[in-house]
């Protein structure tokens, strides 16, 4: 009986650990753009929604949960839980395929790897699809391989609902079928047929979404992002190995890159000899980062961003947990070594995520901030213009939800949230955007107004020059002779007041 008891408290405690450190102040930083736009989103009706989503570049499942879940409030930390309640619910899974890769200690070891990632945690913390994603792929993954032993026709059945959840969840899930796939066809071909029937299944209950997908895949959504570069990688690494947050020395962050790509190939060797659990395990992991550099390599489409590899990161922990479960059975310095690396990794990570809420506006924009300070310095009849046009859909959320009245349209092939009706009057302010040198346009709609207010996300510009951004400062200035200084500097984010000077007033006239 004792024994039972202490079977379930350690795993029972680790996913108690992992859902303290994602709720510790799961409010404090704010939205950033995506998150905000899944907040304005969700709360369209359901078949609104599907249209909205033309705009977008994701499936609605995730969008249909948070809109159900607005019920219990619109603040940061209760629309968090639900993308914290997915993340947790991916640890018994991942417990258990550790379990029947390499027995409990491993499966215990996968456990505490990801309950305390500072990746994993920041990707559970957010308002979007990815904690959801990597619970339906992880779970999928079990299916398929209690599927594959048994000759029951249910696990079948609940592999392909399971996988079907999953493409109305994100496109990536795709990658998890070709894995699937790739796995049955090398290492269980006489259960080819059944699988293929599942994905058939899976594939038609996806049907319905098909002509949304289309209109989805034409859309230039993310051409405003890089393609594959050095930059990519290292933000890649970065992420994984936790240390994003963190301002550590180029020299420290090779150091501690260089280790976490050995633990992964070292554990990859151990997981693959582990049977039909280790082998997918590491084509889990391989085949879908192989299809993202691939894609992103040779289409300059950036489908390899860092926030979007929690369903591989899942596996990949178990490749880690691999190398030091082998590691530590062998005992003496390697073991000691391994707990040594273990240790070392753990605390990097939380020490990253700690940093990242005591001081989130060095990761991300402040908006709550910055609206905060555009009520401070406007004037009634003032203009707020936003650069670029989404910046204006986090500074919405914090600046006036309760009363804006908005749509989500489909513009020239970009998702824009339109608030509405017109400049749409958020407390008396009416807003319009610019995304770039619309000069005539500019001038047309500044001298309009004796003051402006310039609120320009220089982050998420994706220009390293930010031409959009210095064009219309200096617009801006030629147009009303002055400029206030940036009012918020830590806040990532640029608030300009310019007021017009008219003739008479000691300088010279607009042109």
């Amino acid at each position: 009986m004792r024994t039972r008891i202490s079977s379930v408290v350690a795993p029972l405690a680790l996913f108690g650990a992992a859902l303290g450190v994602r709720l510790w102040r799961l409010g404090e930083p704010s939205f950033w753009s995506d998150e905000a736009f899944g907040f304005f989103v969700a709360g369209l009706g359901y078949q609104d929604i599907l249209v909205a989503l033309r705009a977008d570049t994701h499936p609605p499942l995730f969008y249909f949960l948070l809109h159900a879940w607005r019920a219990l409030g619109d603040s940061e930390a209760v629309l968090r839980v639900l993308p914290v309640l997915a993340g947790v619910a991916c640890l018994p899974g991942l417990f258990a395929w550790g379990v029947r890769l390499g027995g409990r200690n491993l499966g215990l070891w996968a456990t505490v790897l990801q309950g305390l990632s500072c990746f994993a945690v920041w990707n559970d913390t957010e308002v979007r699809m990815w904690s959801l994603l990597t619970a339906l792929s992880l779970y999928a993954s079990l299916a398929l391989l209690k599927a594959l032993e048994e000759e029951r026709r249910s696990w079948w059945f609940l592999y392909a609902f399971l996988l079907a959840l999953g493409f109305y969840t994100s496109h990536l899930a795709h990658l998890v079928a070709v894995t699937h796939l790739a796995y049955v066809f090398f290492f269980a071909r006489d259960r080819l047929g059944r699988l293929v029937g599942a994905l058939l299944m899976a594939a038609a209950a996806w049907l319905p979404f098909l002509p949304t997908f289309l209109v989805q895949s034409g859309s230039d959504v993310l051409a405003h992002l890089p393609g594959l570069s050095w930059g990519l990688v290292q933000s890649v690494l970065r992420a994984l190995s936790g240390t994003n947050p963190l301002e550590l020395p180029m020299e420290v962050n090779w150091g501690v890159w260089a280790a976490f790509v050995a633990w992964v190939l070292v554990g990859t060797v151990m997981a693959w000899r582990h049977g039909p659990a280790g082998k997918l395990a590491v084509l889990a992991v391989w085949i879908p980062l192989g299809i993202l550099i691939g894609v992103t390599g040779l289409t300059s489409t950036p489908v390899l961003l860092p926030r979007r590899l929690g369903f591989a990161f899942a596996p990949m922990v178990l490749l880690m947990a691999s190398a030091v479960s082998a590691a530590l059975a062998r005992g003496g310095t390697l073991g000691a070594g391994a707990l040594g690396g273990v240790s070392v990794f753990l605390a990097l990570n939380l020490w990253g995520w700690h940093s990242y809420v005591q001081s989130p506006v060095a990761w991300r924009a402040d908006w709550r901030s910055i609206a905060t300070e555009t009520r401070k310095v406007q004037h009634p009849g003032d203009l707020l213009v936003f650069c670029p046009a989404y910046s204006q859909i986090p500074f919405n959320y914090y600046y006036d939800r309760e009363r804006t009245r908005y749509r989500v349209v489909a513009q020239d092939g970009t998702k824009v949230v339109e608030f509405l009706p017109g400049y749409y009057e958020a407390g008396g302010l009416p807003q319009t955007y610019v995304e770039g040198p619309e000069t005539e346009f500019v001038a047309e709609v500044f001298r309009s107004y004796r003051r402006i207010v310039l609120v320009g996300n220089q982050t998420f510009t994706h220009d390293p020059e930010g031409a959009v951004f210095k064009w219309l400062n200096q617009h801006a200035r030629l147009v009303y002779g002055v400029k206030a200084d940036n009012l918020d500097p830590a806040s990532r984010v640029y608030l300009g007041v310019f007021e017009r000077i008219e003739q008479g007033d000691g300088a010279a006239p607009p042109p």
